[in-house]
């Protein structure tokens, strides 16, 4: 292998070291040594000419761009015997290729995102190329347009000037034309196009006219809004003859005098105060005020304005425009009443949905009606569905302030009372002028001129009515109407509300005396049973059994023995006896109370179900009859419960009290159920929920499958306390 000086200054091989295939195959780059490789064994097996361009790794790791060309050789008999070639430093080529191949391609880019249109047309008005933008902007594909007359959609009226500016730029080399026109897209609409046209017909790389298409059609609607605004503003100026000016200072006189005479005179001095300060310091001001005309007639005006100063800072002209604003202003004024009648009405009908005093209700009312009306008087009769008469419930404005409680209204058909007017025909009845009419006397009496009378309504009946007067003669406007014909619907709802309320609560209370009547009756009836069991039967059955006894000693043998089993059976049955009359109502409950009743409870109830009860409690007094037989009756039902449903071996029952709460949790750690599917069903639920009701308490459930359970039963306490000391040492005793 022979290489030049020069071959290998390119590979960075030092001049007398060691020359090998290997070398110049390591020499090449990974990615392109069997593209070499491959193309040298092809020279040589063709015996052709051979032309590379490939990378090569120098021995500092950079890499270089080389180009190598030459033959595969033979001998003088034909067969392939080397290669021969020379190489070329290609770097700075390869880097002016790749430079202005990424040129081409940023030009590219820039061509087809550019949001603008752009192409080339022939110098007779053929498209010889259009951009992605062009498509996307008239619905046209590349080859729909290409070859065409790219003026061919041009709008008629548009036609000539297109074809005048295209023979001007065609006419002069390197000149630049801008024009608008219509152009029909491929829906068949009409866009505003702003077209760029230059001249490179006389470039040899392009040989074009280049356009440079933008969509101006947004552009095109603002100027024509900005037409018809400008020619409604000239109309309006043209109205008023005196909402513009533009004075020269220099060469006219002008006297703000005259001006400010017609200024109100609240707005004067802050009118002055702004004038002198744009007179001496120049720019724009702004200015709203009042004036006055000759009749009397007030007019809001806002004025925009601009003063202009010369290099010595004196004023040389001012100008500026004035117009209307007497209906703006009344607007906002209208606007922040009805703001605040939304807020009022807003605020009453949250009060209605908390309140849970709602015949504090009319009287909020009352306020909001007079304050948003400026009346001077007011009052609200409600009708007592029992006497017939409207009751006065709320009453602000009177001279005297019992005058209202004197003078109930008993409303009769067939009157023309304004009362009667309103609660039969159920709309307001307005007297502007109050006149001397039946049921107004009081009015007329305040000195009340105008009066409106709203209907309190709900659901379509009148519940009652709201009257408001006046002791100066007044319109009442539409929309004070509507806004206290609402505040009677709110009055009516609340009204409403609370008579459901009233209903709701006394059927609760009737249905409470009753459950405490029925389980009262039942607590009686069982103990009468229960003493009748253990007196009465419980004496037979003893009576019986000391019989038997006598005749067991008077006989002997076969007979003795069936005597013997005869009293045994009369001695399980007395017990059977005893325990039923206990579990119906155990004496000790009435005898010695809560706590002994319990205890003895919890006792027998291990000794049946072999489950230990934890008993905790701060019990220290007795209580009422009917709060300790729903605490032994709730307790009972749930450990018989627990017995039934729970799978367990102990139950923890807790009694806590306090001077306002009787306090009563049950808890096992067992099977658990779904309050929320169980309640509804199982009648020792809800007979407990009855029972703690009876006496003003109630009892909630916590359970689920798998969890256990907790019931937790609370009852009120009143103050006061009982001594229970005797209680206790009597059950000691037992």
């Amino acid at each position: 292998m022979i290489w030049s000086d020069r071959y290998r200054e390119i590979y960075g091989v030092a001049p007398n070291a060691p020359l090998s295939h290997e070398l110049f195959l390591d020499a090449i780059d990974p990615k392109d040594r069997d593209y070499v490789r491959d193309a040298h064994a092809d020279a040589l097996k063709q015996r052709k000419q051979y032309g590379l361009q490939y990378r090569i790794v120098l021995p500092d790791g950079s890499r270089r761009w080389i180009s190598a060309i030459g033959p595969g050789c033979d001998d003088t008999a034909g067969n392939p015997i080397r290669i021969e070639g020379a190489v070329l430093d290609s770097i700075e080529e390869k880097m002016a290729a790749e430079n202005l191949l990424a040129s081409e391609k940023r030009y590219h880019a820039l061509i087809e995102q550019s949001p603008d249109g752009i192409g080339l047309i022939s110098a007779n008005g053929k498209v010889l190329y259009l951009s992605p933008a062009t498509t996307r902007m008239t619905g046209y594909a590349f080859d729909e347009r290409l070859g065409r007359f790219y003026f061919d959609r041009v709008h008629p009226d548009d036609l000539a000037t297109v074809h005048e500016t295209l023979t001007f730029v065609r006419q002069k080399p390197s000149v630049r034309e801008t024009l608008q026109f219509r152009y029909r897209d491929k829906d068949g609409s009409w866009r505003w196009i702003e077209s760029v046209l230059t001249n490179m017909l006389d470039e040899p790389s392009i040989r074009a006219i280049i356009y440079n298409d933008r969509d101006i059609a947004e552009r095109k609607e603002t100027e024509r809004a900005l037409i018809k605004s400008e020619e409604r503003l000239k109309m309006t100026l043209a109205a008023a003859s005196m909402s513009s000016w533009d004075f020269d200072l220099a060469t006219e006189r002008m006297t703000w005098e005259e001006t400010l005479a017609l200024v109100h005179p609240d707005d004067r001095a802050s009118v002055t105060r702004v004038i002198d300060g744009s007179m001496n310091e120049g720019g724009d001001y702004q200015l709203e005020y009042r004036t006055v005309a000759p009749d009397g007639t007030v007019r809001w005006l806002a004025t925009n304005g601009r003063t202009f100063l010369d290099r010595t800072g004196r004023a040389v002209r001012t100008m500026g425009v004035s117009r209307d604003i007497t209906e703006h202003k009344r607007a906002e004024v209208d606007l922040k009443t009805r703001n605040q009648e939304l807020h009022w009405l807003h605020e009453i009908s949250q009060e209605i949905l908390a309140s849970q005093h709602l015949k504090a209700m009319p009287k909020i009312i009352l306020e909001k009606a007079l304050s948003v009306s400026s009346c001077d008087l007011g009052i609200i009769r409600l009708m007592n569905q029992t006497t017939g008469f409207l009751e006065p419930v709320a009453s602000q404005g009177y001279k005297d302030p019992e005058s209202p409680s004197q003078h109930r209204k008993i409303v009769k058909n067939g009157t023309t009372d304004s009362l009667a007017q309103t609660l039969n025909l159920k709309h307001t009845l307005v007297q502007e002028r109050l006149q001397d009419k039946p049921g107004v006397q009081n009015f007329k009496n305040e000195g009340i001129q105008s009066l409106i009378t709203v209907p309190v309504r709900a659901d379509n009946h009148v519940l009652g009515i709201l009257q408001l007067g006046n002791r100066t003669a007044r319109t009442f406007q539409p929309d004070l109407i509507n806004f206290l014909e609402t505040l009677g619907c709110n009055l009516g709802i609340a009204v409403q509300m609370n008579n459901h309320l009233d209903d709701a609560l006394a059927s609760q209370t009737q249905l409470r005396n009753l459950t405490h009547k029925l389980v009262e009756a039942q607590e009686t009836e069982r103990r009468h049973i229960a003493r009748e069991l253990h007196d009465e039967i419980g004496q037979e059955l003893t009576a019986l059994k000391l019989s038997l006894g006598l005749a067991a000693r008077s006989e002997s043998g076969h007979d003795k023995s069936r005597l013997d089993d005869a009293a045994e059976l009369i001695d399980d049955l007395v017990a059977k006896v005893r325990d039923f009359s206990l579990r119906l109502r155990p004496a000790i409950l009435d005898d010695l109370g809560l706590l002994p009743a319990l205890l003895w409870y919890f006792k027998s109830f291990t000794a049946q179900t072999n489950i230990q009860v934890y008993f905790q409690h701060t019990l220290d007094r007795r209580f009422s009859t009917e709060l300790e037989t729903a605490a032994y009756r709730i307790v009972q039902e749930s450990l018989t419960n627990v017995a039934r449903h729970a799978k367990v071996s102990e139950i923890s029952v807790r009694i806590s009290i306090n001077r306002q709460l009787f306090r009563i949790e049950i808890q096992d750690h067992g099977a658990g159920f779904d309050p929320t599917t169980a309640t509804d069903k199982t009648a020792g639920l809800t007979g407990m929920s009855e029972r703690a009701a009876a006496v003003g308490g109630h009892i909630t459930v916590l359970s689920a499958a798998g969890a256990g359970t907790l019931m937790t039963a609370e009852f009120p306490l009143e103050e006061g306390r009982s001594d229970f000391t005797e209680s206790r040492s009597a059950y000691a005793e037992l």
